[in-house]
């Protein structure tokens, strides 16, 4: 079970924000029987307005987790898959470029705040990239070891993480849709909004 949050803030200092919450995460991570991709439902970020129209564009996206056990190496890869639009399909666009960072949280003591822990990627800058369209050019890379979420390597634990995208764009011009760097901003959530709201979860934390 996953579910996922995304809110827009007009602060064009920060960069859009996507939250994807995957449930009871450790059913993913049996070694004999590894389903290996876990793929998000599509969710939207703002995407440079057409400047000559003054239309609002957006971008369509896809998470990808990927938990990879090859010989000592039990990881979890985090991969970001763009979608391309109808406003993208119409300008013969077969790509598009934006900055990404990933970071994920975990929970294992339902009901105790004090058990969340952050795991930054292996590479914890944020990179930028040309992503081509659809699932098979996703992009991204390893964004924690498997035992940093299950300790003494317990996969039967019961637990829950949050993974966060954040995507900055690069803003084009309409005519060659390549130029100059725009921020678009989600407002930064805590993790109590998360589990607090029944949307997400039916767990219910006291602060």
């Amino acid at each position: 079970m996953s579910t996922a949050y995304s809110a827009v803030h007009n602060n064009s200092c920060l960069p859009f924000i996507h939250t994807w919450v995957i449930k009871e995460f450790q059913h993913f991570c049996d070694k004999q029987n590894l389903l290996h991709f876990i793929i998000s439902e599509p969710f939207n970020s703002p995407a440079p307005s057409d400047s000559n129209n003054n239309i609002k564009l957006e971008y369509t996206w896809r998470l990808v987790a990927d938990i990879e056990n090859i010989g000592e190496d039990f990881s979890l890869y985090m991969y970001i898959a763009a979608l391309q639009t109808d406003f993208e399909r119409e300008k013969e666009l077969n790509d598009r470029i934006s900055t990404f960072k990933f970071k994920v949280f975990k929970n294992q003591i339902h009901g105790n705040m004090n058990s969340f822990e952050e795991f930054i990627m292996f590479n914890q800058n944020s990179f930028t990239h040309r992503t081509k369209f659809g699932i098979k050019n996703a992009h991204g890379g390893k964004l924690c070891k498997i035992n940093q979420l299950f300790p003494n390597n317990d996969t039967s634990i019961s637990t829950d993480i949050i993974i966060r995208v954040h995507i900055n764009e690069v803003e084009k011009p309409q005519n060659d849709f390549k130029n100059s760097i725009n921020k678009f901003s989600l407002l930064s959530h805590s993790l109590e909004q998360f589990f607090n709201n029944p949307y997400f979860s039916d767990i219910t934390f006291t602060f």
